[in-house]
């Protein structure tokens, strides 16, 4: 059964951050009570870490600009 929490299609932008500024994005997902959340391809920039439905931390800082694709998977137990 697939779970419809997400209220952006796929290839939706969180935008760009800052390095060393703290990070704080609600992930765009409704009705997620019960829900897991975790990337299951690329990776999130570092620095950063999925809590809840919750985009938190602090990136790290790189050399150039570097962009991220990663992908999250919403499940239940």
């Amino acid at each position: 059964m697939a779970l419809n929490v997400w209220t952006q299609r796929s290839g939706y932008s969180i935008g760009s951050f800052q390095e060393h500024a703290t990070i704080d994005i609600q992930l765009p997902v409704s009705n997620d009570a019960g829900v897991t959340y975790t990337v299951i391809s690329g990776a999130l920039p570092g620095g950063l870490r999925i809590s809840g439905n919750r985009i938190i931390g602090t990136p790290y800082e790189v050399s150039r600009t570097t962009s991220y694709t990663f992908c999250i998977r919403a499940s239940v137990s």
